[in-house]
């Protein structure tokens, strides 16, 4: 078993305070019909939102490019009796087996993406996905939370387990995590394991652009859900409709 892989196992117990069930609530109350909608979650992770929509909707496409990932999302669903189509894709070359009515790629997903040349892919592949007047939401990092990582340091605990994140930023708005994680083993020795990810900061003003360009019309954009400013946020939340006359 690999880091990533162990990392996997863990992953839940240390995205707890991702705002999984304000997504949830938000997109509730923004699309009411969301029992018939055909949603896809691209960068889902372990699932967890994936599985809270496909409480809602039986039709949910859950896309992540991690094997490991997917292999616990999968698990969990069958654990809780939710039908999900999963899918091992990276958003770059995302392709769907059929268009949907909403796309979602949360919890700074898009952020993985190092370049702007892979988010503008991205969110083409995006388009494709959608069927006219689908729409796509999502949500990057903000610039409070680029602050806040500059130098940072950050750990949690659990029974079994503990996880030390060391965070800084480069030139350019290059952000790097080092992972030091620890799990207790059959024996109740401590396992440890270490991992880095990189992610990349956007600004607001670039994304709609690029949501412009490829033929998106923005109509949400807000710091939180709207609970902060753009400048102050920790995540900007996007939405974008694909026009009902739209080809492709």
């Amino acid at each position: 078993m690999n880091s990533y892989e162990k990392f996997a196992l863990i992953y839940e117990d240390f995205m707890q305070d991702a705002p999984y069930d304000q997504w949830l609530k938000w997109l509730l109350r923004q699309f009411p019909n969301l029992a018939s909608m055909q949603i896809a979650d691209v960068g889902c992770g372990t699932g967890t939102l994936t599985r809270q929509l496909a409480s809602h909707s039986p039709n949910v496409f859950g896309v992540e490019p991690s094997d490991y990932m997917l292999g616990v999302a999968a698990e969990r669903a069958l654990e809780e009796r939710r039908k999900v189509q999963w899918f091992c894709q990276d958003a770059r070359f995302l392709r769907l087996p059929q268009p949907v009515d909403l796309l979602v790629s949360t919890c700074d997903a898009l952020n993985y993406l190092l370049t702007g040349n892979d988010v503008k892919c991205a969110l083409s592949n995006f388009w494709r996905s959608l069927k006219p007047g689908g729409a796509v939401a999502f949500d990057v990092i903000g610039a409070g939370r680029l602050e806040h990582l500059k130098n940072g340091l950050s750990y949690d605990f659990r029974e079994n387990e503990a996880i030390l994140f060391e965070t800084r930023v480069e030139p350019e708005d290059k952000i790097f995590y080092e992972l030091h994680a620890f799990i207790e083993t059959e024996n109740g020795l401590y396992e440890r394991f270490e991992e880095t990810h990189q992610q990349q900061y956007y600004r607001a003003s670039d994304i709609t652009a690029w949501l412009e360009q490829t033929g998106f019309e923005v109509w949400y954009l807000q710091g939180d859900f709207g609970e902060t400013s753009l400048e102050g946020s920790n995540r900007m939340v996007f939405s974008a409709r694909k026009p009902l006359d739209s080809a492709g």
